[in-house]
């Protein structure tokens, strides 16, 4: 992580005191600090611990063991934390060419002219849907698989016992036995954060195998363990200290990664991002005058250099840019 052009220095960050936030960081992996809003804990973060991600990889390969084998395409629905961070994942993987068992295609968009391209060459009978909804009522999911039934003229209740699987929460509107099978992940898992849960693991552990989620989940709790360095030897708390500084000023953020393997990761960040700090009232419920989130500009180089970067260059109020990059491996990387 390097922020030699952040504007900020060793020094200028070493001087803010950071004492309150890593506490408050600390309280919430720790169960002590409660999601106000909708009073419970925060857990995210635990999935990735060696205990949790045992059970999950056992509960995936089960499924996998007793899925028919015809099967050959994985189609996820859903939308948001539901399925933005699955499919950047699955977009670099596939884009690094990892071997694939099954092919998977994304469904958020409940527009049928969308649905009909995605879904036109697939077979039904070797297609497993997977329908995602941390509440079971998000009206998007439910049109979707609607449009499906419509589409191929298929009776409701048949496509769900013989087609699909469910990945929800206990008591939630999907959870039934309306389905072939059901993943249940905490409810003090936020949607932007579950991909590390079933949410995203599901599809992609069938898609790659056991032994690609087990190591992004190893990777995952790497950066778990990061953040509770000291210092700036802390890359998650040394970017928000520079994100805080930077927001006091500038407006704006670019975020532009280069590679194509990281073409969908605006996306995934710009949702991390907005449903996160775009509000517009502080915790203790007061109103605030000061933007919290920036207004996010987004595009893969060099493609967004021939596009916005000309504002970025010449233009006014100035923009931060966020440069992200995976290691070379051919010429024009």
């Amino acid at each position: 992580f390097f922020y030699g052009f952040s504007g900020l220095d060793n020094n200028q960050l070493l001087k803010i005191k950071t004492q309150p936030w890593i506490d408050l960081f600390n309280q919430l992996r720790n169960k002590s600090y409660q999601n106000t809003t909708e009073n419970r804990a925060i857990t995210h973060h635990e999935l990735r611990t060696s205990n949790q991600t045992t059970t999950t990889l056992k509960a995936i390969e089960s499924f996998e063991e007793k899925l028919d084998p015809s099967i050959t395409t994985i189609c996820h629905i859903g939308i948001g934390g539901s399925i933005v961070g699955p499919e950047f994942i699955y977009h670099s993987l596939k884009t690094w060419k990892q071997a694939q068992k099954k092919e998977c295609l994304f469904i958020s968009n409940h527009d049928e002219e969308h649905i009909q391209a995605k879904i036109k060459d697939i077979n039904l009978s070797t297609t497993l849907f997977i329908i995602v909804s941390k509440s079971g009522t998000t009206i998007e999911v439910q049109k979707i698989i609607n449009a499906i039934i419509k589409i191929h003229a298929i009776e409701k209740k048949v496509f769900l016992k013989n087609n699909c699987i469910a990945i929800t929460t206990k008591k939630s509107k999907l959870d039934g036995n309306d389905f072939n099978d059901i993943f249940y992940f905490d409810d003090s898992i936020g949607g932007r954060f579950s991909t590390t849960s079933y949410v995203g693991l599901v599809s992609l552990g069938l898609c790659f195998g056991l032994n690609i989620i087990r190591d992004l989940l190893v990777g995952a709790n790497k950066a778990d363990q990061n953040a509770s360095e000291p210092g700036l030897d802390n890359i998650a708390l040394t970017q928000a200290l520079i994100r805080f500084e930077q927001q006091k000023n500038f407006q704006g953020l670019a975020i532009v990664p280069y590679g194509e393997s990281l073409a969908e990761l605006t996306t995934f960040l710009c949702q991390l991002i907005c449903e996160s700090l775009g509000k517009g009232s502080t915790i203790n419920n007061e109103l605030t005058n000061t933007q919290k989130s920036p207004i996010l500009m987004h595009g893969t180089g060099p493609d967004a250099q021939h596009t916005f970067f000309q504002q970025l260059h010449q233009g006014h109020p100035t923009i931060p840019v966020e440069f992200f990059m995976v290691k070379p491996t051919t010429e024009n990387q």
